[in-house]
């Protein structure tokens, strides 16, 4: 994925094609695999806390299922209720911080542009302070009961229109030129690389495009 560093981030937003996901190369039908794109901020450079939302995929004996989510550090990701995802949909992802509240209140947004299903969490807090100096874009694994899910194969995830809101009250909109770039690595191979393709376009894909 990419993330940038700044202040006083107070919203980072983008909008994904959903993929088509399959076991790895080499995958067996009775192990879990998964994998997850999400926007968020901090958790880079500011690691005791992040804000984020996004949507899981998880795929065992050849049939795929999907999760949408939000989450505050150091609380546990909860699942959304009443959004339907499948591949090829259009998913907007957004997350914003309260104005006013040190960082301690904000929402998630997770919007099928698709079908127009759409939820929200607002998080009244207070919540463990944000530091608000990281936007994020990402894909990668997840932790599961047994630590990191083994990483499914997927299709390219390009996030569209990418943007995050700075310097406070300025309101200042930034997109990713600049950002720092994530490789995403397990047992020694790599198994996500993105790339910027322009100020608001960030695509990732799954380094061996065969299944």
């Amino acid at each position: 994925g990419a993330y940038q560093t700044s202040t006083q981030i107070t919203e980072v937003h983008a909008t994904i094609n959903f993929p088509h996901v399959a076991l790895p190369k080499g995958g067996k039908d009775e192990i879990e695999y998964g994998g997850s794109a999400w926007v968020g901020i901090d958790g880079a450079s500011c690691q005791t806390t992040i804000l984020q939302t996004g949507i899981d995929w998880i795929i065992k004996g050849g049939k795929p299922r999907y999760t949408a989510w939000f989450e505050w550090l150091p609380h546990y990701s909860t699942q959304f209720e009443n959004i339907d995802v499948r591949p090829g949909d259009n998913i907007t992802m957004k997350v914003a911080v309260d104005l006013g509240t040190n960082g301690t209140a904000g929402t998630a947004w997770i919007t099928n542009e698709t079908n127009g299903d759409k939820v929200v969490h607002h998080f009244d807090g207070p919540e463990v302070g944000l530091c608000e100096t990281n936007a994020e874009w990402i894909v990668e694994d997840f932790l599961a009961s047994g630590g990191l899910e083994p990483f499914a194969w997927f299709e390219d995830v390009t996030f569209v229109d990418a943007a995050y809101t700075h310097a406070g009250l300025q309101k200042k909109v930034d997109g990713l030129m600049g950002s720092t770039m994530i490789e995403l690595v397990q047992d020694g191979e790599s198994k996500s690389v993105c790339r910027i393709v322009d100020d608001n376009t960030l695509t990732c894909g799954y380094p061996d495009k065969k299944k």
